[in-house]
């Protein structure tokens, strides 16, 4: 195990490599000129070039990414752009909304959509799976902005029973930065109202961030679930007179959650990637919105710093699914 670990992390190494070349060439290509930006609309072409060299702009292409990456081992992400801020001092800001918001969808995945699997496998063509059939149909087949878009039409337009966007509600002070989740550091300060708003205003973005991934796991539960019931040593648990429960949620879910587990720790990445859209509908603030921001206006080193982190973190949770696949089958090993 601690070979394929080692062999996993220097993996990780030539891949980060490979997506800071990929995004080079990107940015490099994108229409804007950042030297323009950071020196504002109404800058001369002398102010503009002085910025350019001040950037390193004027440099080759490749002299520019040799420096990049030389800065990334001196534990530098360059400075933004836009706010001439450095990149690794913004992200520090953003990065745990973002978190937040995965956390919250995690939990949504978890306690809603593993239940709604185990319950389809008990009761197939009942109303709990014409339900799940829905919500896989909906989290699988629907764009995210699409959705958040008109949930956001729906309950905030025409019931006003959530807020349409942002963390906290208008007029109300963040709590003292913590860990940066308004959540969790509304409850460290005991304000319970502020945790009610932050809750509030989390709920619609990290369900949205989370349907796509609730439908696959609610799926993928279902299906592990049936298989699993139709084993021997379920038919002998049952013939033993245990009772439903104990052997549907202790004997069966056991083993049919492997597999949906493993594959959940793999969708964290995923689930951080794609708030760069639900950022954006719900204008949380997080790194998704950041770099969505960074985009726009070719912040290259803003764009640079929020991919890597996202990479970085879903190779992470790759590597954790692994592992914990071998943990819950001991007939898996590497």
């Amino acid at each position: 195990m601690l070979k394929f670990i080692i062999r996993r992390l220097l993996f990780m190494v030539f891949i980060m490599v490979g997506i800071s070349i990929l995004l080079f060439m990107i940015m490099y290509k994108l229409p804007g000129d950042p030297a323009r930006t950071a020196a504002g609309i109404r800058a001369k072409p002398e102010q503009v070039e002085s910025v350019r060299r001040q950037l390193g702009l004027d440099k080759p292409l490749h002299i520019q990414y040799l420096t990049y990456i030389n800065n990334i081992f001196r534990g530098k992400l360059g400075t933004s752009v836009l706010t001439r801020k450095p990149v690794a001092s913004e992200l520090k800001v953003y990065v745990p909304a973002s978190f937040e918001l995965v956390l919250g969808a995690m939990l949504w995945v978890i306690f809603f959509g593993v239940p709604l699997g185990v319950f389809s496998a008990l009761k197939p063509g009942k109303l709990v799976d014409i339900f799940s059939r829905f919500i896989t149909a909906l989290g699988m087949g629907m764009p995210v902005f699409w959705i958040g878009l008109i949930a956001q039409m729906f309950l905030y337009g025409k019931l006003n029973i959530l807020p349409f966007g942002g963390r906290l509600s208008m007029g109300l002070i963040p709590p003292p930065n913590v860990t940066g989740l308004y959540t969790l550091d509304a409850i460290f300060m005991r304000d319970f109202n502020l945790f009610k708003d932050a809750f509030v205003h989390l709920l619609l973005p990290s369900f949205i961030l989370a349907l796509p991934e609730l439908a696959f796991i609610s799926r993928l539960t279902q299906n592990s679930m049936i298989e699993v019931l139709q084993m021997d040593y379920i038919i002998v648990a049952r013939a033993k007179g245990l009772s439903e429960k104990r052997v549907v949620w202790i004997h069966a879910l056991k083993n049919a959650f492997s597999a949906p587990m493993t594959m959940f720790s793999m969708q964290i990445g995923m689930l951080l990637g794609g708030t760069i859209l639900v950022e954006s509908i719900f204008s949380w603030g997080g790194l998704g919105y950041l770099i969505f921001q960074g985009i726009l206006i070719r912040d290259f080193p803003m764009v640079m710093g929020g991919t890597l982190v996202i990479t970085f973190v879903f190779m992470v949770s790759n590597l954790f699914a692994d592992i914990l696949y071998c943990y819950l089958d001991p007939r898996i090993s590497y």
